[in-house]
């Protein structure tokens, strides 16, 4: 058998896996399954087979545009097979265009895999459409080929853009660079008097890019990209009106209201607060088109969006207005996670608890706080913000010690190295009472080069606390005199970064009748100022311990 019939032998085994044959045309016919030996005996040659596997790339490319999750990215992959299959035969020199369609078609669902995958596989597949689109424009030109070359130029641009969001720091703005000048080159094509809707499409892409790059830009550059990437998706709106397009004319006044949103929390007052506003009215406007089943996930996202800019807001706004705002906020948030499920949507599902635990931290709900904050860690257990945050509430603001406990334990078992979390530990230990193993974490920490005085020295005094739970009140003279002197070793502006909150709370609460008071003032002396009130007071404490 030679190579073009062993090829047409997977193409068909790959067409009766999928349960249903797909005609040269591109349209499916149901319940049909063709035997290799059937299609080996039809009248056919190797341009009749490329063209067959061209068109059941189209028409699974057409699938997976209508299908979502894994099964839109299984799709997208076997579309990207069939393309790959016809371009055995489709080669630049014999059939230029029908090669550099098909290779068009590969980009496209290539980016379309990629931008539905994770981590280094979405990147190789990210480059490799790249890679398509660049092979497609040596034969689309826009010397001979002008609108060809547009479309190509247009998706060249968003599979860049799809690269550049991926990535970090100097990599991340050159690709979104690259985005740019491909929408760029496609304007000179697509223009409003002609092709209007490719226009404000392309103009629509620019403006994501811009946008793109501002967010990575620091300084006045950031804010003209971000002022570029306004203009353009106002140039988009000239043409998708709502009138004319209304789910278009409702992505664009989202995007626009992200732009800026985000021109908005780089501002200063009063023009950070009239940013955010307008960012408000395009995300509104937006929602009154974005109803219905097939608008969703747009809705959510919009409602996010709205939830996002009033807490911006309501950071920048003093007294009753604040907390208004910030309960707003709380509203459009929990609406977006009505669709935002956990089940069918885990990332948006994550960012909408994470925003959420942030506007209820400023209204000072402590308990929905750190409800949400360990929301977040359900789906993301390395997210160390969200820990920090569900650990601090829960040992120094709800004084949940048992909880706090678990919330550390659970870090340390992914992170075992993690210094400040083994210091934590110790604590957590002691406010749960295990005062043996609080002394071993402490004595590891301490004989541990790699720790900090920074987070040695919030531990000697737990150490401090420990000892006294212990019942060995008289070593505790010569470790206050260890801790005085590597606090007098610290410079002179040092201040202990440690809230001690929880264990102020459980010293005067639990089994220290003889040293509660003392027990305070000593705490109260580690959150002194800078090293010399600390010392100061430490002294004042040292030689009270006897009374």
């Amino acid at each position: 058998m030679n190579w073009f019939w062993t090829s047409l032998a997977v193409a068909v085994l790959s067409t009766v896996a999928m349960g249903q044959q797909v005609k040269p045309d591109g349209k499916p016919v149901s319940n049909i399954r063709v035997s290799i030996a059937e299609e080996q005996s039809k009248p056919t040659d190797k341009n009749q087979w490329a063209a067959t596997q061209n068109n059941i790339g189209n028409t699974l490319k057409e699938q997976a545009t209508s299908a979502e999750g894994a099964e839109a990215a299984r799709l997208f992959g076997e579309a990207a097979a069939a393309y790959r299959r016809a371009l055995l035969v489709f080669t630049p020199d014999s059939m230029p265009q029908d090669w550099a369609t098909t290779q068009h078609n590969l980009g496209y669902v290539l980016q379309e895999q990629g931008v539905r995958t994770n981590g280094p596989e979405a990147a190789r597949l990210l480059s490799d459409a790249v890679a398509a689109y660049k092979q497609a424009l040596q034969i689309r030109t826009r010397e001979q080929l002008p609108l060809h070359w547009a479309m190509t130029q247009n998706d060249l641009g968003n599979a860049l853009q799809a690269q550049g969001v991926r990535a970090e720091g100097p990599e991340a703005r050159r690709l979104l660079t690259e985005a740019a000048a491909a929408y760029g080159e496609a304007l000179l094509v697509f223009t409003r008097e002609f092709m209007p809707r490719q226009w404000a499409m392309t103009q629509h892409n620019l403006g994501s890019a811009l946008h793109e790059q501002g967010t990575r830009t620091d300084g006045p550059a950031a804010l003209k990209l971000l002022d570029e990437a306004v203009a353009a998706y106002h140039q988009a709106l000239l043409v998708r009106t709502r009138e004319q397009m209304p789910r278009a004319w409702g992505i664009t006044q989202n995007s626009l209201g992200n732009s800026l949103q985000a021109q908005g929390t780089r501002a200063s007052a009063p023009d950070a607060l009239r940013l955010l506003g307008e960012a408000l009215v395009a995300y509104r406007e937006a929602l009154q088109v974005f109803t219905g089943e097939e608008s969703l996930a747009l809705w959510a996202m919009t409602k996010h969006n709205v939830g996002s800019a009033l807490q911006e807001q309501a950071t920048r706004t003093d007294g009753p207005d604040s907390a208004r705002l910030f309960n707003e906020a709380v509203s459009a948030y929990r609406e977006a996670l009505r669709v935002w499920t956990r089940e069918q949507r885990p990332q948006q599902w994550d960012m909408a608890q994470n925003n959420l635990a942030r506007a209820h931290f400023n209204l000072k709900e402590w308990l929905s706080a750190a409800g949400c904050y360990e929301n977040v860690l359900q789906v993301y257990p390395e997210f160390r913000p969200a820990y920090e945050k569900a650990r601090f509430l829960e040992h120094e603001v709800l004084l949940n010690f048992p909880r706090a406990l678990k919330l550390n334990e659970q870090w340390l078992q992914r992170n075992p190295n993690d210094l400040l979390a083994g210091a934590t530990f110790a604590e957590n230990l002691f406010t749960t009472g295990s005062y043996e193993d609080s002394e071993r974490r402490i004595s590891s920490m301490l004989s541990d080069p790699k720790v900090e005085a920074q987070i040695k020295i919030p531990v000697r005094a737990i150490e401090i606390a420990n000892l006294i739970a212990l019942n060995r009140e008289p070593e505790v003279p010569l470790k206050l005199k260890d801790l005085i002197e590597v606090v007098e070793s610290q410079p002179s502006d040092f201040k202990v970064q440690w809230s001690f909150a929880g264990i102020k709370w459980i010293t005067s609460h639990k089994t220290f009748p003889a040293k509660t008071a003392w027990l305070a003032d000593f705490f109260t002396a580690m959150e002194g100022e800078n090293r010399e009130l600390i010392v100061k007071k430490l002294r004042a404490v040292s030689e009270t311990f006897y009374n």
